[in-house]
């Protein structure tokens, strides 16, 4: 049941602030693996925003962070979205999941780290408005190592009896 509330996480969710004359109106975005659009509608000037990063992979992966927050937009423009994947065995997600070390066999293997989900103004990193990090990979061996958890400036370390799990992505750097 775990894992399947995690994935529920992996949209984007915007209801759109509204003046008198317009409706309000709640769009999702789901996981695709690839950069979807919207053009603001002609009367709304902000955006109330959910997001939440991808977990990473396996059983014992970590959470992506959930954000929330109200976006300055101009009708018009167009926003670029990008709903993070969840880490896999030796990869990582859609939207910059950092890939797993393989081990001496699959059997063994460690996962990828969960994709990032952001809302940007045009498709460079460099202009991103806001981003919930990826959750980090389970880690293999003999033992699974838990995967961090990603979120706000520092994330959070996985853990292990025989080393560190992945670590959950940060503000400024993956998982």
């Amino acid at each position: 049941m775990y894992l399947f509330l995690k994935r529920i996480f992996l949209f984007l969710c915007f209801i759109t602030s509204i003046n008198v004359y317009c409706q309000s109106q709640t769009l999702t975005f789901n996981y695709t693996g690839d950069t979807q659009t919207w053009d603001i509608p002609s009367c709304v000037n902000s955006i109330n925003v959910t997001l939440a990063g991808a977990s990473g992979g396996g059983s014992s992966s970590g959470a992506g962070a959930v954000l929330n927050g109200i976006i300055n937009v101009t009708p018009g423009q167009t926003l670029f979205i990008n709903v993070g994947g969840q880490g896999s065995l030796n990869s990582g997600g859609f939207n910059g999941g950092g890939n797993s070390i393989s081990a001496n066999n699959n059997g063994n293997g460690s996962y990828g780290g969960g994709g990032a989900s952001d809302i940007r103004t045009s498709n460079s990193l460099n202009d991103r408005l806001i981003v919930a990090a990826g959750g980090g990979g389970t880690g293999g061996g003999d033992t699974d190592a838990v995967g961090g958890w990603g979120g706000c400036d520092f994330g959070n370390g996985g853990f292990s009896p025989f080393g560190q799990g992945g670590g959950g992505a940060s503000l400024n750097n993956g998982g």
